[in-house]
């Protein structure tokens, strides 16, 4: 007996269970397929390897920690974590149910942080400086890792497990920059990458690297790069190399430069490789510094629309879009949109209108006419999409990303029916610009406004 437990009963509970009481432990399950591997502790290619029964005996080997087979699971753990046997002893009973003998308490306590650092391959020093905490997310044990806004408060997180995906907090919070402890500063080089882990990792390497949610960065966030001489580093995949096209071009007359860094290997339709596992350290920082100028794609060009988040917060949503819907115009001068530009929209008598152009049948000139019109829906659902980018948080591999949504019917909905549209600006009516102030007859109002040239928008509070 071994203080709290009986080691051959935890053992016989064990078997069979080994890859994922290892990967509890902060061991990838993808080292343990038996192929060489890099090894999660002293790195190499290939020197790292588990065995066709690890999965019953949890024992694995590697060339340059071992001069033998390790011997089993507890070792394993021992070696990986540098617990004491019955440290390690206690994790794997408490993974598979053992209850410890009675009248004992059992004292270990994982440290969380230093579990996932070593499941994600970073160093545990450099997660702690990106703010990682110990904490519990619905009674599991988290890292949890602080986003910063564009002003450089905390204002989200990001919770890291060692084998599951990384979740932000919910709402608003998937938005944001991941830094080292300390805001970037004029004058110096910082790198950009995609995610926390890897933002790490190049810390761990010696950058000042900063991590992003996502692929790319939005425009309100340069604003912390300013007079920066920045790198992006993007992810070899479609969406990672679309997004540091649009990343330079947020950050290009903020930073005091902006270079792209074609890591190693081939671009791929999504998921890319861990090119610093894969391709090692020298390689990354050859492409590092042979990072080139941003320039614009003729191909690819910004999207300036702000983001919007669909939460389950209808009332906040739709408020949100409302904003943005006031803020489409266009010359007063023009007041329908030729298709070109973004046409405008404006309340009338508690509803939303646009102007649109109708011929006049009482005008031999077949010019056309000015004419207020109700919003229908489906005008509602395309201005919207004119407007903002409507983004929802799902899960994928890597964690919870943004996808791009449609607007939902209960959005356009709301929208339509609200009534009270203090972001628009309210319409009063049409009139010619002689008599702008003498209109009290819609029939007047309609002939007045033959003149394509003198007509002009009468809006509530102008003179």
């Amino acid at each position: 007996m071994s203080n709290q437990f009986e080691v051959e009963e935890v053992k016989r509970a064990a078997n069979g269970q080994w890859v994922s009481i290892l990967a509890e432990a902060g061991l990838p399950t993808e080292l343990l397929d038996g192929r060489g591997q890099p090894c999660p502790k002293c790195g190499g290619t290939d020197r790292f390897s588990a065995f066709r029964d690890t999965e019953e005996t949890g024992g694995v080997m590697c060339r340059q920690c071992f001069s033998e087979r390790n011997g089993d699971g507890l070792s394993t753990i021992q070696w990986l974590t540098g617990w004491s046997f019955p440290e390690s002893l206690q994790f794997v009973a408490e993974q598979v149910g053992v209850q410890p003998t009675a009248g004992v308490t059992t004292c270990r306590e994982v440290d969380i942080v230093a579990t996932v650092a070593r499941a994600k391959r970073m160093p545990v020093e450099v997660l702690r400086q990106f703010g990682a905490e110990s904490t519990k997310r619905r009674g599991k044990p988290v890292a949890r890792v602080p986003v910063y806004n564009e002003d450089g408060q905390q204002h989200s997180y990001f919770d890291l497990t060692p084998d599951g995906k990384g979740l932000f907090r919910k709402g608003k919070g998937s938005a944001g920059v991941f830094l080292p402890g300390q805001l970037p500063k004029r004058g110096e080089t910082r790198l950009l990458v995609e995610g926390c882990k890897d933002a790490a990792a190049f810390v761990g390497l010696g950058f000042k690297a900063a991590g992003l949610p996502r692929n790319e960065m939005e425009a309100k966030y340069a604003q912390l790069f300013e007079g920066c001489d920045v790198i992006i580093a993007p992810d070899l995949d479609s969406a990672g190399m679309t997004g540091a096209q649009k990343t330079g071009g947020r950050l290009k007359w903020i930073a005091a430069s902006v270079r792209i860094a074609r890591l190693p290997g081939e671009v791929v339709k999504s998921g890319g490789q861990d090119v610093l596992a894969k391709d090692g350290e020298q390689a990354v920082r050859t492409a590092i510094e042979a990072a080139i100028p941003w320039e614009p794609s003729s191909s690819d060009a910004d999207d300036d629309r702000p983001e919007v988040l669909i939460t389950f917060d209808e009332a906040e949503v739709a408020t949100e879009v409302l904003k943005h819907l006031g803020g489409l115009t266009c010359p007063i001068s023009s007041p329908v949109s030729d298709g070109a530009e973004r046409p405008a929209i404006f309340e009338h008598c508690g509803k939303l209108v646009h102007i649109v152009n109708e011929r006049s049948p009482e005008n031999s000139l077949d010019d056309s006419v000015p004419q207020i019109q109700p919003l229908e829906k489906p005008i509602i659902r395309e201005r919207i999409t004119q407007a903002v980018r409507l983004v929802e948080e799902t899960n994928s591999k890597d964690g919870t990303i943004l996808v791009p949504k449609r607007p939902p019917d209960w959005l356009t909905q709301s929208i339509q029916k609200r009534g009270n549209y203090k972001y628009i600006r309210r319409l009063e009516g049409i009139t010619g610009a002689a008599t702008r102030w003498q209109c009290d007859s819609e029939a007047w109002l309609r002939r007045a406004v033959r003149n394509p040239v003198s007509t002009e928008l009468c809006f509530s509070g102008d003179p």
